[in-house]
């Protein structure tokens, strides 16, 4: 925890207030000699907030220059690290002349020998189908029902029909 981080959060103005929330959080997760990498189920549950909603604060906060995102994998396995969050009051935060911005060049990336993602960062890094899986749709869709509660349908039983006509 950083107090100068979530002081600093704070100080922001024009943001609204989901985005805000999640600038506190991640600035309240941020530690001064190590950085700022929260998992995405962590963040979310501090914001309680659903994952798909807190990316789209989290592009907002990009857009706004207030945060720049450095996604990280394992070399060995292909898998997906935590997200590393550069803060805009860091000394690391990227310079807007820099052209590129896919997070390539943040600190700690490990191995140097390609691409870690896909341009966009949201694509596959693995050389499988890039066709998402029915079973992975939860974690990379948004869910847009609006009522998630399914209420049951209500037929009426034979019996009781019987019981009517006597």
């Amino acid at each position: 925890m950083s107090h100068f981080a979530t002081n600093w959060a704070i100080l922001q103005r024009g943001l609204k207030p989901a985005t805000k929330i999640v600038l506190w959080h991640l600035c309240d997760r941020h530690n001064p000699d190590l950085g700022c990498f929260p998992t995405q189920v962590r963040l979310a549950a501090d914001c309680e907030m659903p994952v798909s909603s807190l990316n789209n604060q989290l592009r907002a906060l990009e857009e706004a220059r207030l945060i720049h995102r450095v996604r990280c994998h394992d070399p060995q396995t292909h898998r997906r690290q935590a997200t590393r969050y550069i803060l805009g009051f860091e000394d690391r935060f990227p310079d807007p002349s820099d052209e590129g911005g896919n997070g390539d060049s943040g600190p700690d990336d490990g191995d140097d020998s390609g691409d870690p993602c896909p341009d966009s960062g949201d694509g596959a890094i693995s050389e499988k189908s890039p066709k998402p899986s029915p079973n992975l749709a939860g974690f990379h869709l948004r869910n847009s029902e609006t009522n998630p509660v399914r209420e049951p349908l209500r037929e009426p039983v034979k019996e009781e029909e019987g019981a009517r006509a006597r």
